[in-house]
């Protein structure tokens, strides 16, 4: 336990502004308890020193002790040197968040539309790849800091780092589609008015899909245009590469995410952008009982939304003639196999891909909400946890593999989330 010294920098400074004896007294008092309840109060005490040193967070660690809220903050920099590091970089913002009740700290899609558009605008400077890159940041030290400090429902949590994304590529998205019209102007300067843009559609695929990303989840997309894509048509294939680098190209704020499009039709040998047709004949003819069983968490983001909408019916028809039993059994089993063998000894320790993890859970789930899609569309959305309660309430699953299910599910997501 680390003791209040007077050879402690902290502790030396605040005595030397804290004239008030009873106030330094309290202070001294609830640093003793404080430490206690630390996991590590050396590490605390590390960076309480340097947020002292700190021209603008020197005056408001008084405040924030005043007003009863500084064990939040030091709760918040012992669990993570990243969280300590990213309010020590962003005062005002942050100071700001512990002053508020945290459940404000919940919000709507728009709401952070509304918080990027702010973001971007006081840093119109940055090159909007590198601003993008800050602004997940800043968004992942907010529902990060809330997690700590709240505990709130697992879904609360992964609904709000799945809204961060959906702003962040809606904004690159619209960016890129900008500066296709733009160049597209540039190319036929001789015809009248702007040229209409190909009709193209953004969807969530995977955890992303599902609105329970992880703190470090890739982004698997689907990309549709309404039209045949590929050399006839180049500028949607830029304006997707454009979108795209914003999103996954390192700067020196790192990157926004990592992208992954191997669950569009075709895998890494598909094109980049598919049209509807082409889709739609895949999965109606070739895909297997796996990639249609992915559709399942298929959301639409961005872009034409009749086209959004298409898609999104034909994915709910393509569903309702589900498969036997037997064969998602199968196809599960197979899947299953092919995860154990690629991991090998170290299956037993992957909450992920191991035997009893994430992954199975979250197939059964599907396999279940696929087995009832047709008859009722309650069971019809992408979160595992919102599924299995559906399943449930409609008595398609039983109290005790209920409870087992959602249980598992949320403890191991929370050993990711801790991992990662």
């Amino acid at each position: 336990m680390l003791q209040p010294t007077s050879t402690d920098p902290v502790l030396a400074w605040l005595q030397e502004h804290v004239h008030h004896r009873v106030l330094r007294q309290q202070y001294e008092s609830a640093w003793k308890h404080w430490s206690q309840n630390l996991p590590d109060a050396e590490s605390v005490a590390h960076w309480l020193r340097r947020f002292g040193d700190h021209p603008q967070w020197r005056t408001w660690l008084l405040e924030l002790f005043a007003r009863e809220t500084l064990p939040a903050l030091l709760s918040i920099i012992a669990y993570s040197p990243y969280l300590a590091q990213r309010f020590l970089a962003a005062p005002r913002d942050f100071r700001d968040c512990l002053l508020r009740d945290p459940r404000t700290w919940v919000m709507s899609r728009e709401t952070w539309a509304e918080q990027l558009e702010r973001f971007l605008a006081l840093r119109s400077t940055l090159d909007f790849t590198t601003a993008l890159a800050l602004f997940r940041h800043w968004g992942w030290a907010r529902i990060l800091a809330f997690d700590v400090l709240e505990r709130p429902e697992l879904t609360v949590v992964t609904e709000q780092l799945s809204r961060l994304a959906d702003v962040l590529v809606i904004k690159a998205f619209q960016m890129a589609q900008e500066e296709q019209r733009r160049l597209m102007e540039s190319r036929t300067p001789h015809l009248p008015g702007r040229p209409e843009p190909m009709p193209v559609a953004v969807f969530a695929l995977g955890k992303w899909g599902g609105e329970e990303l992880n703190y470090s989840s890739d982004l698997d997309l689907l990309l549709l245009v309404r039209e045949p894509a590929g050399a006839d048509y180049p500028d949607v294939h830029e304006m997707f590469v454009r979108m795209l680098d914003s999103l996954r190209t390192y700067t020196p704020a790192g990157r926004s995410y990592r992208v992954d499009l191997r669950l569009r039709p075709l895998g890494r040998e598909g094109e980049l952008a598919v049209t509807f047709q082409q889709a739609r004949t895949y999965y109606g003819t070739w895909a297997d009982i796996w990639e249609k069983q992915a559709l399942i968490k298929c959301r639409f983001i961005c872009g034409d939304e009749t086209l959004g909408a298409e898609w999104t019916a034909f994915v709910h028809a393509l569903l309702s003639p589900s498969p036997s039993v037997a064969e998602l059994l199968e196809a599960a089993g197979k899947l299953r196999e092919q995860r154990l063998r690629r991991l090998g000894g170290e299956a037993s320790f992957d909450v992920k891909e191991g035997p009893g993890g994430l992954r199975d859970i979250e197939f059964l789930t599907q396999a279940l909400q696929w087995a009832h899609w047709r008859d009722h569309p309650i069971v019809r959305q992408g979160h595992t946890l919102k599924a299995l309660t559906a399943l449930h309430d409609l008595g398609l699953l039983g109290r005790h593999e209920y409870r087992r299910l959602h249980q598992g599910y949320e403890f191991l997501r929370r050993c990711e989330h801790i991992l990662q």
